[in-house]
């Protein structure tokens, strides 16, 4: 029993946030749950601001990060730092 979704049910709110992961070396990318995606492992100061983000799916259908006010602030304060 996996919990996520009922059998059959494939409303788009019961897909949502199903399938999506965090992966990166900072967990930077948000992506399907079944692809293995790389990064080159660098390292910049906004990329803290996902490790409290919601990675789902979008509307789009695609999986990405939800940008909330809070993590748009987070991201434009951090970009303006030199590393």
């Amino acid at each position: 029993d996996e919990g996520d979704i009922d059998e059959g049910d494939d409303s788009e709110d019961s897909v949502k946030s199903v399938g999506c992961k965090k992966t990166g070396c900072s967990e930077e990318i948000c992506t399907d749950s079944d692809l293995d995606v790389g990064s080159i492992c660098i390292y910049r100061p906004d990329f803290a601001c996902y490790k409290s983000a919601k990675c789902e799916r979008q509307a789009s259908g695609k999986c990405g990060f939800t940008i909330t006010e809070e993590l748009q602030k987070c991201i434009d304060q951090n970009k303006k730092q030199k590393m």
